[in-house]
């Protein structure tokens, strides 16, 4: 006799046959259309969706009725916000996101652009507010878009700037200014290891190019990045008696602020009288979170 056949259609689409009644597949074909159908969802992207609704801001002010590009994790987007500065994507599958946003002015032909993160869930993202800033176009600007990123964490943007200035010709002002930045995202983002040694040869190409007490300065927080707080306190000390009144655009940091540091690493060192002695007469001018740091230090060890 011949076995009667049947076809399962799955939620997606495809198919599979089974045998007749009498034979032991047959007999667990519901769990195994079970397991197939929820392949079927998987792999082809048919599970449960969210969707992402927010609003865009340029400057202060909400960026109303304007055509903007809305990427998700690469897939793309033809959005017109509303009069409040809305939009609203579907359609979004659960989890981690990367939602990165182009308004390119039809006035000015000036680009806008902005990344950020998102969760979705069956509920949406939450509230999501992104505020689009202009993409740098000459070099002064792309520093300091990386200096901004580097201050925010976002290595990944910070390099891509990076690496864009580093393909062109420049000025040997600009290529000192790069090899600081370069340092900083290298001790930033790293862990130590390839990571220090990278920074450690910037700021060395820094210091040799002009950089001074700058230069010092990077070349002292590598020191300490690893431990070697005698090191970092000699070269911070090289680079405060190179200039009086030292102040880092990026990062930001003063005179005051460079002498609490160099405070905590004498104590680090061991040597806590030199660092309560430079917490009390020379930290003047120190930033408010730099005051911060100095009153709980001298809080903590009796000064």
């Amino acid at each position: 006799m011949t076995a009667k056949m049947q076809r399962v259609q799955g939620d997606c689409g495809g198919s599979q046959k089974t045998e007749g009644q009498g034979s032991p597949l047959n007999r667990q074909w519901p769990k195994l259309a079970l397991v197939m159908i929820t392949l079927f969802i998987v792999v082809a992207g048919c599970g449960p969706k969210g969707f992402i609704r927010g609003t865009v801001h340029l400057g202060d002010e909400v960026l109303s009725n304007q055509q903007l590009v809305i990427s998700v994790s690469g897939r793309s987007f033809s959005v017109i916000t509303s009069s409040a500065g809305g939009f609203d994507i579907t359609g979004i599958g659960l989890g981690s996101h990367e939602l990165r946003i182009s308004y390119l002015d039809p006035k000015t032909a000036q680009l806008y652009t902005g990344v950020m993160q998102v969760q979705v869930g069956i509920q949406g993202a939450g509230e999501v507010n992104i505020v689009l800033g202009a993409e740098p176009r000459d070099f002064s600007e792309k520093l300091a878009a990386a200096q901004r990123q580097l201050a925010s964490g976002q290595w990944a943007k910070a390099r891509q700037y990076l690496d864009e200035l580093a393909s062109i010709e420049l000025e040997p002002q600009e290529v000192l200014a790069l090899d600081m930045t370069w340092g900083w995202l290298y001790l930033q983002s790293g862990e130590g290891g390839e990571d220090h040694k990278q920074a450690m040869e910037h700021f060395q190409a820094a210091l040799q190019g002009g950089g001074g007490a700058e230069a010092q300065v990077g070349l002292a927080g590598a020191a300490a990045s690893i431990g070697q707080y005698e090191e970092a306190c000699s070269h911070l000390e090289q680079a405060l008696e190179k200039e009086s009144t030292l102040e880092l655009v990026y990062p930001k940091l003063n005179d005051g602020d460079l002498r609490v540091v160099l405070a905590t690493w004498y104590m680090q060192t061991g040597d806590a009288s030199q660092g309560l002695e430079i917490l009390r007469h020379r930290t003047h001018g120190a930033s408010a979170a730099g005051q911060t740091i100095k009153n709980a230090l001298l809080a903590a060890f009796g000064g």
